[in-house]
């Protein structure tokens, strides 16, 4: 939950880092679990440095991993962080360059 704090809070930096660590000391379960989140935090990462290619695949590749999560989805709220990254992509779609920020929200 220390991720989805730092999440929250704006620091997604740090979340990356928190997950990447999690996903490197995990077994596959918890690999397939994190695996879209890491892509999310990595997306917006690449979108606050300018590089919205990379950014918009990232974040196309974590919906379709958020969604394969499945013991995550018990403790998160996964359908509204999919929501909200799609909405985001719609934006960046348009051309649009606002910020957007997501909150994760537990269930």
């Amino acid at each position: 939950m220390e991720g989805l704090t730092h999440f929250n809070k704006g620091d997604i930096y740090k979340t990356h880092l928190i997950w990447e660590h999690i996903w490197k000391n995990g077994n596959d379960e918890i690999r397939r679990n994190i695996k879209g989140w890491i892509q999310l935090t990595g997306g917006l990462i690449k979108r606050n440095n300018g590089k919205d290619i990379a950014a918009k695949y990232l974040l196309t590749k974590a919906v379709t991993n958020i969604q394969k999560a499945k013991w995550i989805s018990q403790i998160i709220n996964t359908q509204s962080t999919i929501n909200q990254v799609n909405n985001l992509l719609y934006i960046m779609g348009q051309g649009e360059n606002k910020s957007v920020k997501i909150v994760i929200t537990e269930q």
